[in-house]
């Protein structure tokens, strides 16, 4: 059926000998044109939804962008802005009421000032592709990839948080920008920043086995640091760039070490035959959290950054593994894995939660429950 002008206007029905015409009153429509205007830093990269009547008659709204909604019937009409990121407050009224009288385009300007808030880069999919969690939303950034492409877990921040490297790769923060560093057949993963920017340290099985290695932030000076034959991953710099903790099997089981940035000054700072994996150190370099299997299953340990004062962070039965401090250094947050069992068998979901410093308030970071999250790191 086609468009109809609004007015007067006749149906008409026909089949094989009879026919017959009905007079109508075709009434008149509207529309309504919402417009975004946002400011300030850390923008939802989602965008918005506006609603029109309790109804989201679709597309997103760019957060500065505007958006057409059509055949409004006349009266009286509610429009709000629904999906606003919790560090981008509204400086308009929302919701905001209109008055629709039929042949006429209202407009609504909704406006938005954003601050900087916490943002966490994280893995997420099957393949594992790049989110960004901020303000109480997450946002894809580096699409999943196919099961044959490349797999771009365990995200590292520039320490100006302009850019992010994944195994190994790198990227805008917004998302853009995608560049291969490394360019062989290996197995190139966990990548971490240096503190100043001009190093990227990063694990590779290029030699054999899992190696650290250290390279310039665009891929070029390679060079391997460790040298032990042991399995040797997950590097971790110090605040002051001159240290690097890392996992190791070179006592026949996994334990924490940390070397200084060339390779050189190795020191065993855990033992403990059950495993300590995945070291981050505090902002302040006082000390480093880690993961261990010490006391039955996977849960979040503190040390001095000597190996001193170990102390046990999470208590519960589920999986607790990659912590990362925030910034502040208030925070441990670290991924979560929860069993479930039916007749066919048993699996793990896997969710971003975080844990206040001293072991105090665990608690699930909102935005994040899809079951195959991981990887979390924060933004400096």
């Amino acid at each position: 059926m086609r468009s109809v002008a609004a007015g007067k206007a006749t149906i008409s029905a026909s089949v094989p000998g009879a026919s017959r015409s009905t007079p109508i009153v075709v009434q008149p429509v509207g529309a309504v044109r919402v417009t975004a205007v946002t400011s300030g830093t850390d923008i939802d990269l989602n965008g918005y939804r506006p609603f029109l009547d309790g109804n989201w008659p679709g597309p997103w709204l760019n957060p500065n962008g505007t958006v057409m909604l059509l055949r409004v019937a006349p009266g009286t009409h509610t429009v709000v802005l629904s999906d606003v990121a919790n560090n981008c407050p509204l400086g308009s009224p929302n919701p905001v009421t209109i008055q629709v009288a039929g042949n006429d385009t209202i407009s609504v300007t909704f406006t938005l000032s954003c601050v900087r808030t916490q943002r966490i880069a994280f893995a997420t999919g099957y393949y594992a592709g790049i989110s960004l969690l901020s303000g109480g939303e997450a946002t894809p950034l580096v699409p999943s990839p196919p099961a044959t492409g490349p797999h771009y877990g365990g995200p590292s921040w520039a320490p100006d948080g302009t850019k992010l490297a994944m195994e190994v790769y790198v990227t805008n923060a917004d998302g853009t920008g995608l560049v291969r560093l490394t360019n062989n057949a290996a197995f190139d993963a966990a990548p971490a920043w240096s503190p100043d920017g001009t190093k990227i340290a990063f694990t590779s099985d290029r030699d054999g086995r899992n190696e650290i290695y250290v390279m310039n932030p665009d891929g070029s000076g390679v060079a391997r640091v460790s040298s032990e034959q042991a399995d040797e991953s997950r590097p971790a710099w110090s605040p002051d760039g001159r240290r690097i903790a890392f996992q190791t099997t070179r006592d026949g089981h996994y334990e924490i070490y940390v070397m200084n940035a060339d390779g050189s000054g190795v020191a065993r700072l855990t033992n403990d035959s059950l495993g300590n994996l995945e070291p981050s150190w505090s902002p302040d370099g006082s000390r480093i959290v880690f993961g261990s299997n010490r006391d039955g299953n996977a849960q979040l340990y503190v040390m001095n950054a000597d190996g001193s004062n170990v102390t046990r962070l999470t208590n519960d039965a589920n999986q607790n593994t990659q912590p990362a401090w925030s910034p502040d250094g208030s925070k441990i947050a670290f991924t979560q894995g929860v069993q479930s069992c039916d007749d066919s068998g048993c699996w793990f979901s896997y969710n971003l939660w975080a844990v206040n410093a001293d072991g105090s308030a665990v608690f699930p970071l909102g935005g994040t429950n899809t079951g195959i999250d991981s990887d979390p790191a924060w933004r400096p």
